[in-house]
């Protein structure tokens, strides 16, 4: 690869870093903004007066308005919960994803050890939302009988891209013997 070749890919490797940090910030900045509004929401929700004239019929049984804002009240706040530690998980694999182009805009190289560390990382995040968010929001709702409403189902979406991400690591390290066979050989 010529120097030219070369400092085209660079140009292109801070392009894509430079336009993920954005991306990052960006869903910071709204994740941030819906934490606060659920917090909020948590705090408020107790005191919003409710029409206690309003009946609720379902399946031929009336239930007055106190019951339904109760129920309403706890739904709202263990969505909430749920809410707020998938936003945690988002969170941290955002700021790890966010590290990971970072340094491969300031080394010029996605071939290091960090950035396999960092590829790890991302592919545990991935498996925790995948399989360890479903079964807290799980024990949650079974613990405050909300489970009619709130199920953990467990995504193989997630779980594919934790193990690609991970398969993409084992290449990383790779790349990694490669450069370093390549930096002491000139």
């Amino acid at each position: 690869m010529n120097s030219k070749e070369r400092e085209d890919d660079l140009k292109f490797l801070r392009k894509v870093s430079s336009i993920c940090s954005v991306v990052f910030k960006i869903f910071s900045v709204l994740c941030f903004i819906a934490a606060i509004v659920c917090l909020i929401f948590m705090i408020v929700s107790p005191f919003i007066p409710w029409d206690e004239t309003i009946k609720f019929v379902k399946d031929n049984i009336q239930v007055d308005a106190k019951v339904i804002d109760y129920l309403n009240i706890r739904y709202a706040e263990v969505g909430c919960v749920i809410g707020l530690i998938s936003f945690v998980a988002s969170m941290f694999g955002t700021d790890l994803s966010y590290h990971l182009f970072r340094n491969i805009k300031k080394e010029g190289t996605p071939f290091r050890s960090t950035n396999v560390s960092l590829l790890n990382k991302i592919g545990v995040v991935s498996l925790i939302q995948g399989v360890g968010i479903p079964c807290i929001s799980t024990i949650i709702t079974l613990s405050t009988k909300t489970s009619d409403l709130f199920t953990g189902t467990i995504s193989g979406v997630s779980i594919i891209f934790g193990l690609l991400i991970f398969a993409l690591s084992l290449v990383f390290k790779y790349g990694v013997s490669l450069q370093d066979e390549a930096d002491t050989t000139l």
